[in-house]
């Protein structure tokens, strides 16, 4: 796994330099269910207690898991549009752990297939396995709102994740070249597994506030399950999304610094919307 391999270097790093637990009496959360969250999350002094991510077996995949069968999605013929658009999009944080050189994206408008792609894997340019260069056919109707539809192939979990849009085609449009083009919305229909997801916004007590050379991640379980994880630097507010598969699951975030996390309060109790959250 990609992430829990670069915690595990950077938390070989810190042991080399810091004691990661201040205390072993106090590993609760505190059970503050609910969202919301306290007056402003940070003012008081938290005895934080670190422990190493490498000896909690904790899985920081997330079950996306489904019975899709590999498409035969055909690249249409240039010879029957006008022009093109180039998109280089990037797949979502959480489903970077289980991309692999075998998947597949693909770009329909209207419903016909206009393009479809392999990961951009290549060692000169530093491109992963979750980066896609997408050469999408079309004609010039730049003045006409027209159905999106990105539908990627993961092999590894046997699943065809969709996004829907409207937009328009504009010819010969490269975009998510100067900034990347994160195709979010791939995980926003999951009815058949996560019918629950929760949007939050975190505001990060002030003790937790990474150095702008930092990656830190917050990661939210519900029991032993993964169910959501985010990545940021120096932010004030954090964005994560949990998928939940009913109502009023309890999740307990995490913070992952350096190898290491600490529990943070309050709990969360799963609903489908947007809240934000004050952390402590």
């Amino acid at each position: 796994m990609k992430i829990l391999k670069i915690i595990g270097l950077l938390f070989t790093a810190a042991i080399l330099t810091v004691a990661c637990s201040k205390s072993d009496d106090d590993d609760d959360n505190g059970g503050n269910g609910g969202n919301g969250g306290g007056n402003g999350g940070g003012n008081g002094e938290v005895e934080r207690v670190w422990k190493p991510l490498a000896e909690s077996g904790l899985d920081l995949n997330i079950d996306f898991n489904g019975k899709d069968s590999r498409p035969d999605w055909q690249s249409p013929s240039p010879y029957d549009y006008e022009t093109w658009m180039i998109y280089q999009v990037t797949l979502p944080l959480e489903l970077r752990e289980i991309a692999s050189p075998n998947d597949l994206l693909a770009v329909f408008i209207n419903g016909e297939l206009r393009a479809v792609a392999s990961p951009a894997i290549s060692q000169w340019n530093n491109m992963d396995d979750y980066t896609y260069i997408l050469k999408i056919l079309g004609n010039n109707e730049q003045d006409i709102r027209q159905s999106f539809a990105y539908k990627y192939y993961s092999e590894n979990a046997h699943r065809i994740f969709e996004y829907h849009d409207i937009g328009h085609f504009i010819p010969e449009e490269i975009l998510g070249v100067d900034e990347e083009y994160c195709l979010n919305g791939l995980l926003n229909e999951l009815d058949d597994c996560y019918p629950v997801i929760n949007f939050l916004t975190l505001e990060l007590p002030d003790d937790l506030k990474p150095d702008p050379e930092e990656v830190d991640y917050i990661v939210a379980f519900v029991g032993d399950e993964c169910r959501g994880i985010t990545k940021f630097s120096s932010q004030d507010e954090v964005k994560l999304r949990i998928f939940g598969k009913e109502e009023g699951e309890v999740a307990t975030l995490y913070y992952v610094s350096f190898g290491s996390y600490t529990v943070l309060k309050p709990t969360i109790s799963l609903e489908n919307g947007f809240d934000t959250v004050y952390l402590k």
